[in-house]
């Protein structure tokens, strides 16, 4: 009986640790506080920290503000995102332009 017990916990422990949760991960590579917005999600990210995001359906679309620069861009779950001034690059390619904000 024991033995059974210890094969099921096992297993179980094995089914778990086997799916790893995708997440997003966002750099701000700014001279300033920049404002993430991403489906219902919002977070302030100071400069050079990083934030990381479970999007629910891949791939999201990412809002950044700035206080001159409004930047969006597209990026999937498991994607690496890193914001310059007035530029979003998903996995080192640039993906989005700012526009000015008014």
């Amino acid at each position: 009986m024991k033995a059974i017990c210890v094969a099921l916990l096992s297993v179980l422990l094995g089914a778990v640790s086997v799916s790893p949760a995708l997440a997003l991960t966002i750099t701000n590579d700014t001279e300033e506080s920049l404002k993430v917005t991403i489906e219902k999600w919002q977070r302030r990210v100071n400069t050079g920290d990083s934030a990381e995001f479970t999007p629910t359906s891949p791939p999201v679309l990412l809002q950044f503000e700035l206080r001159y620069y409004y930047i969006t861009c597209e990026a999937g779950a498991d994607d690496k995102v890193r914001v310059e001034t007035g530029q979003c690059y998903v996995n080192g390619v640039a993906a989005g332009e700012s526009q000015v904000r008014m």
